[in-house]
């Protein structure tokens, strides 16, 4: 299910700033060539939703965000946290 929220709310949130939203985990920056990707989770009244933010440049240059391309209200997906079990071949 999504949700809609304010652009205005959610650059708050994503950049420590106040907002009604309660910022729950900020994941790292992923780095993908020209772009990066940055999860974060957030609560709203009980329920817990996720937003991506996108980011181009460079750490030698000016970093462009997302966020200037995002409509008025922007989509946000509701999540809910989940076990995830991951197996890996290691040496004895």
């Amino acid at each position: 299910m999504t949700v809609e929220f304010k652009k205005e709310d959610l650059v708050n949130l994503v950049f420590g700033n106040k907002t009604p939203l309660v910022l729950v985990e900020e994941g790292k920056w992923e780095d993908e060539g020209k772009y990066a990707y940055k999860d974060f989770v957030f609560e709203y009244e009980g329920k817990f939703y996720l937003i991506i933010l996108d980011r181009s440049g460079s750490y030698f240059t000016e970093y462009n965000y997302g966020h200037e391309y995002w409509d008025d209200l922007v989509q946000c997906r509701e999540v809910v946290k989940k076990d995830k079990v991951i197996y890996e071949w290691v040496s004895p």
